[in-house]
């Protein structure tokens, strides 16, 4: 009788299959995937390098890739099915029907994200700054005063 217990190569060990998986989460960072898959920090970086030479890994890789591009098709496909119903629904009020139709346009990109712009105007400290006068004559500063001129200071 052999004791002898052939192993297959191309699947990979539990290790192997979570740092797979960390790999995919992480968007692909393998010192971060090996260290959460159980691997020595020391070593996380050689690991993972290592790791994804390996063909085995690769194929991992691209099946769970493959896997979670498949689910999330699903997912978004639930998704819009069910926002096109309640915005189709008669039943629900037109301010639900409206808010189900901007989400699906969120959803699909319609929508350009809002981007502001900041301006570093001068350096310097803020007690260098000068008033400037207004067209009545009075510094702007005083806008900021209370009515009654009473300033108190520490």
């Amino acid at each position: 009788m052999s004791t002898d217990i052939e192993i297959d190569k191309s699947n990979p060990n539990w290790r192997q299959a979570r740092f797979v998986s960390e790999y995919c989460a992480n968007g692909g960072n393998a010192t971060r995937a090996a260290e959460a898959a159980g691997y020595k920090a020391k070593s996380a970086r050689q690991q993972g390098a290592r790791l994804l030479t390996k063909a085995s890994i690769k194929s991992e890789i691209q099946a769970h890739k493959a896997a979670l591009q498949v689910q999330s098709g699903r997912d978004s496909c639930w998704l819009m099915g069910n926002l096109e119903r309640e915005a189709m629904d008669p039943s629900n009020t037109g301010s639900e029907r409206i808010r189900a139709l901007e989400v699906m346009g969120r959803v699909m990109g319609a929508y350009a994200p809002e981007k502001s712009q900041v301006e570093n105007v001068g350096s310097g400290f803020f007690a260098d700054l000068q008033p400037e006068k207004s067209e009545d004559g009075l510094e702007v500063l005083q806008d900021f005063l209370p009515a009654d001129g009473d300033v108190t200071l520490n």
